[in-house]
């Protein structure tokens, strides 16, 4: 594996390829190519063809200007039926089984993929394929671009530079907020910005210059000088690549059509093409070529559409679609909408198998609803689009090394940690420690902020020691792995390349991959596109490479990665495994399968929304003829209707809510219709779906079940605690007492209720071990007293630099405690005095017998007082919730059901010292966030209902009946029962089908019932 990312890569050799070994150079003279001096300088010849106005500086009317048509010979084939199939036909009429030498574009890879499919159906075992590629690819094999092309990552850099030698005055004009000198990621996310910006108006012809001098700015004042700068910009990036011999592709095209420098193809043929910027419309002009369009509409829709087969925007902007009603179904929310494509099988009554049913996503929210409703029927979902080189082990691996090395943050170290493949490095260098773990714990403890290299341990506790000797280990072994990246060494990304090859190679050098394996699979192809993008970093021209952090070096090579486009594609679908292949919108028209669901068709998506351009605002855009709305909403138009025309089957799904509960609009073209259809489909949105219940073909039907873990012990012992969990769940119960699952959270930046309890139970812990503190009358000493001990465990626990969040909690407990000494020592004035703090029996506990078995009941009694006059006890429970509940209402229900037997059995628990199960005083000190929430809360009676007749002893003996029958269907396994199960964890709530993982209702969540 080493190997892998040492080379760079499988492929090596020049970085631009000529299409074909027959393709011919020519050069060419031709008129209506000029591109103006914005781009190419000076000394250009302008050759105007008849009928072509000549241009100046100033461009009037600057999209006909330069708008191109292009003839070339239109081919209707319809729109029912399998297009491709008829695409594949027509070529084999033309080509017979010889397409060598033929460019075939379509609008997406996957229609590729499937049209070649198709030509092998038809021509038969002899054909000899065509060159497919996009449409967005054709521009570069149609044209000889001379020189060596400069890679996104160089011309980015190169825009990086010349943005920063902007003087300061020159810069406010593009930005508010001139970046700081060290902002690296504002810097790059402005080049990054500009250059696409380039690139997308030199893709129609232009140049920021021109742009410049164009009319729609030339009583913009503010606009020009802004489009003035960036041609200032795009000057010195040009200069920087003619410095490092690198040439800019976007100029180096234009350049060629003004040569006309073209590669001569046997033909060009454009399958489902209906978009052309002017780069590829001149490209083809210059071409000699034999080239044809092929149109999937009838000819009788030749109108809207141009010479060239694309569309015009103008004639389908406001056609009405063939979209009935009986087409469009409306659902509440992403798991809805996953269901609603089981609903829509189940209509089809086994027409289709998974096979020919392809599912469009327009929202890729819905995405992992979708794939997990499929798996859970046994279907696998293919999405097409592959997965992300950025999302493989390896890119993820180097990101979390990034975003730890930018913070020191111990969230950030937590992660990294995580990583599986570097977990199990970890592990093996550490002898076995349970890394994540060890990291949890001491999250959970002390809610660290950095992670450097020295740890917390609260006090002298010996679990807390250990934990912190563990931590050493584990940063040791970090260090040791990530040998030279570590630490603030300087440099330029060349130098830093090796050591990342060091770094992946200690990790993965002596792994055993299967490329037939998914996960490998993966791996392997992330180590060919890291070596890859290592290899750029180490080319980046000396002019543009910046000396700077390894973190910085770490930034440029995951930006490659992601911007490379890169994905690594799915598996194939196996033998005897349903298979349905997701797609994105773009892709539907041309795939062909009989039976469509598009989830997502939502405002927004379809037609896709554009955010609010900078540089380019819509109505700039259609001055200078770049897409704008109106062409985006042409394009899903005729997409919706090649859609409906095409397929034996299509359905659209609208969801009225997002994931996060946000409302969502039904996409406009469904309004494409008919006037006096438009109030139903309103009111069959509102309604929030078409009526009826939706049924679920069986072979998609998944039960809900709850999950239930291995073999499980008959329990010998029980905590007092459990029985409230108990009662409330008994699910709940078996989740934690039984399987020992618990929910571990590295993300919290304060301290959680949970945590907060602690804290305030050790303070007061510490107040009655104290003796002193314990005869205490004073308030004010009792005050400073809790105060003491709160900044003296605060910084055990938390160190000084405590999280902002922690150290506002830590303020809060402070007044809490502060209102608590006047309740303690109006307490001790009346003669209680703290005899026990966390109490519990000296065997551990005391037996309960149930059905002539004991069981071990155990608990830990938070404090026990005795009156000095009376030698009558009183038990106490403190509660540090916002709102102190009443403590019989806690326990029991007006109905007299019992909620929480805890104080009940307590006094049970404590007989061996206070000599009674019913003490004088039984109850709750509060320390809540009010006033009024903090004292002393006993239990004044324990009847309920109010006069129920029964003596306290009798209601006491009555709660531990309950918790011997709580015992008894514990041993029975009785706990599939999900009661009022908690859903303020998602995990646990999860599991138990509770919660917005699982499909909760979002339009009846409120705040609250978290």
């Amino acid at each position: 594996m080493a190997a892998l990312v040492a080379q760079g890569g499988l492929a090596h050799g020049p970085r631009h390829h000529a299409p074909h070994e027959a393709a011919q150079v020519r050069e060419v003279r031709v008129g209506r190519v000029g591109f103006g001096n914005g781009v190419l300088g000076h000394g250009h010849v302008w050759q105007e063809s008849s009928g072509s106005a000549p241009r100046g500086d100033k461009l009037c009317g600057i999209a006909e200007a330069r708008k191109v048509e292009v003839e070339m010979k239109r081919v209707f084939l319809g729109w029912e039926g399998r297009l491709l199939e008829k695409a594949a036909n027509w070529l084999v009429e033309q080509f017979e089984d010889n397409l060598d030498g033929v460019l075939v574009a379509l609008p997406g890879a996957h229609s590729g993929r499937v049209l070649l499919e198709a030509l092998a159906r038809t021509a038969g075992k002899g054909l000899r394929p065509p060159h497919m590629l996009t449409s967005g690819s054709l521009s570069d094999q149609l044209l000889a671009v001379e020189g060596c092309a400069a890679e996104r990552l160089v011309r980015t850099l190169a825009w990086e530079k010349a943005l920063r030698e902007l003087p300061s005055h020159e810069l406010k004009k593009l930005v508010a907020k001139e970046p700081g000198a060290s902002s690296e990621g504002n810097w790059a996310a402005l080049a990054d910005e500009v250059r696409g910006l380039f690139g997308e108006i030199a893709a129609e012809g232009l140049s920021f210059a021109e742009l410049a001098k164009s009319t729609p700015l030339e009583e913009l004042t503010g606009e020009r000088r802004r489009w003035q700068t960036l041609e200032l910009v795009e000057q010195r990036m040009q200069a920087l690549l003619d410095e490092a011999g690198l040439h800019d592709p976007h100029r180096a095209r234009l350049q060629a059509i003004e040569a006309g420098l073209t590669r001569t193809p046997r033909a060009v043929v454009l399958v489902g093409v209906t978009e052309m910027n002017q780069l590829l419309a001149r490209a083809l002009e210059i071409c000699t070529a034999p080239t044809t369009a092929l149109v999937f509409a009838p000819e009788s829709e030749s109108a809207g559409f141009s010479s060239a087969g694309c569309l015009i925007a103008s004639e389908w902007a406001e056609r009405d679609l063939s979209l009935g009603r009986e087409h469009w179904r409306v659902v509440k929310n992403p798991t809805e909408q996953a269901q609603a494509v089981a609903s829509c099988i189940s209509d089809w009554k086994g027409a289709y198998s998974a096979e020919q049913i392809t599912c469009g996503l327009a929202d890729p929210e819905v995405s992992p609803f979708l794939k997990s409703r499929l798996a859970e029927s046994g279907v696998r979902a293919r999405d097409v689009t592959g997965i992300p080189m950025e999302q493989t082990a390896v890119a993820r691996l180097l990101g979390a090394l990034h975003k730890f090395l930018c913070s020191a943050g111990f969230r950030d170290f937590s992660a990294l940690v995580r990583h599986p493949d570097f977990n199990a490095a970890l592990t093996q260098a550490t002898g076995g420690l349970e890394v994540i773990e060890i990291c949890d714990e001491y999250h959970g403890a002390h809610l660290p902020w950095h992670a450097d290299g020295t740890w917390m341990a609260a006090g002298t506790e010996a679990r807390d020691l250990e934990l912190q000797a563990k931590l050493e280990r584990l940063w040791q072994a970090v260090q040791d792995l990530t040998r030279g990246l570590m630490g603030n060494q300087t440099g330029t990304p060349k130098a830093t390349a090796p050591l990342v090859r060091d770094f992946l190679t200690g990790i993965y050098g002596q792994a055993e991959l299967d490329g037939h394996k998914q996960a490998d699979r993966l791996t392997i192809a992330g180590l060919r596109c890291v070596g890859q993008a290592l290899t750029s970093l180490e080319e980046i021209p000396s002019n543009l490479a910046r000396k700077g952090s390894v973190a910085d070096a770490l930034g440029l090579l995951l930006a490659n990665l992601a911007n490379k486009g890169n994905s690594v594609p799915p598996h194939a679908a196996q033998p005897g495994e349903p298979t349905i292949e997701i797609l994105g919108w773009l892709e539907l028209p041309l795939d062909d399968a009989p039976a469509l669901v598009v989830l997502g068709f939502s405002e927004g998506r379809v037609p896709e929304a554009t955010r609010g351009d900078t540089y380019l605002p819509n109505s700039l855009r259609r001055e200078i003829g770049l897409a704008d709305e109106e062409q985006r909403l042409a394009r899903d138009l005729y997409a919706t209707e090649l859609l409906l025309r095409s397929r034996e089957e299509v359905v659209f799904i609208s969801g009225r809510r997002s994931l996060s509960g946000d409302p969502l609009m039904p996409s406009r073209l469904v309004f494409h219709c008919p006037p006096d259809e438009v109030a139903p489909r309103v009111r069959q949105f509102l309604a929030g779906g078409t009526g009826g219940p939706q049924r679920v073909d069986s072979r998609l039907a998944a039960e809900a079940k709850l999950a239930v873990g291995g073999k499980r012990d008959v329990p010998t012992k029980i905590s007092v605690s459990a029985f409230k969990t108990f009662l409330n769940s008994p699910y709940n119960y078996y989740l934690i007492h039984v399987l020992g699952l618990e929910s571990l959270d590295d993300r919290a930046r304060e301290m959680s209720s949970s945590n907060f309890g602690n804290l305030a139970h050790h303070v007061l812990e510490r107040f009655g071990q104290n003796p002193k503190f314990c005869d205490e009358r004073d308030e004010k000493k009792i005050e400073h007293a809790l105060l003491g001990l709160l900044d003296e465990l605060g910084f055990e626990i938390y160190g000084k630099g405590a999280l902002p969040a922690v150290r506002l909690q830590l303020s809060q407990l402070a007044w809490r405690l502060s209102k608590f000494a006047r309740q303690q020592a109006q307490k001790r004035a009346e003669g209680w005095r703290i005899r026990h703090v966390e109490w519990r029996p000296e065997s551990g506990g005391i037996e309960l017998l149930v059905d002539e078995e004991a069981i071990e009941l155990r608990g830990s009694i938070d404090r026990i007082d005795q009156n000095e006059s009376s030698g009558e006890w009183a038990i106490w429970d403190y509660k540090t919730g916002e709102n102190v509940a009443d403590p019989l209402g806690a326990h029991r229900a007006k109905s007299g059901e019992w909620k929480d037997l805890q104080l009940p059995l307590y006094a049970h628990l404590s007989q061996e010292i206070t000599g009674t199960t019913v003490p004088k005083q039984l109850g709750y000190i509060g320390l809540g966030r009010a006033v009024e929430n903090i004292g002393f809360r006993p239990v004044k009676s324990w009847c309920q209902p109010k006069g129920e007749g029964r003596t306290t002893s009798e209601i006491m003996e009555d709660a531990t009946e309950v918790a011997r029958q709580i015992v008894r269907k514990i041993r029975q396994g009785d706990f599939f029962e999900v009661g009022s199960f908690p859903t303020y964890d998602p995990i646990f709530a999860a599991i138990a089908g509770k919660g917005l993982l699982a499909g909760v209702d979002l339009d009846e969540f409120e705040e609250g019932d978290q």
